[in-house]
Formats: structure tokens, C-alpha cells, sequence
């Protein structure tokens, strides 16, 4: 994120391409998430795997993407009371 400082020398060209190129770069970011969207419903798990190993480095397989009920209620514990909702 970027920010604009205002300052009395500051002119509103200055203020609108700020504003534009924030603009651009959101119209990016939801190109590719809706692309990754795209490509989770067309190819499944393999997609899963692609961008696992992609972004958080970890070779995700069908034997560790599982989470047991008894891993949930200890993850479960953890959160904090004021953001949890039953």
C-alpha cells in the first residue's frame, strides 16, 4: 500500500495520477485472484497444489490436506474470544 502525503505544494495532478495508479494496480490484483479462481474450478486439487507450493512453499499432497476433527478443536482453542462466533 501506498500513501500520498498532502502538502500545501502538492497539486491535484499530483493527487489524481496517485489515485489512478492505486486504481490500476486493485484492477490487477482482482485479475489475478478471479484468474486463480478460474483455475481452482477447472482444475481442482492440482490447482490447490500449484499455488500452495506457490505461495506458502509446502508440497501440499491429498494425504496431508486433511485436517482431523481433533486438529480443528485444537486450532479452535487458540482463537481469540473476541473475533469467534458459534
Amino acid at each position: 500500500m501506498k500513501f500520498f502525503e498532502l502538502k500545501k505544494t502538492s497539486s491535484n495532478k499530483e493527487l489524481l495520477s496517485f489515485l489512478k495508479e492505486e486504481e490500476s494496480q486493485d484492477f490487477e490484483i482482482e485479475k489475478t485472484v478471479l484468474d486463480m479462481i478460474h483455475n481452482i474450478r477447472k482444475n481442482g486439487f492440482n490447482s490447490i497444489i500449484e499455488y500452495t507450493k506457490k505461495f506458502d512453499n509446502y508440497n501440499l499432497t491429498e494425504d496431508n490436506f486433511l485436517v482431523t476433527q481433533e486438529e480443528i478443536n485444537i486450532l479452535a482453542k487458540k482463537i481469540n474470544p473476541d473475533l469467534y462466533r458459534e
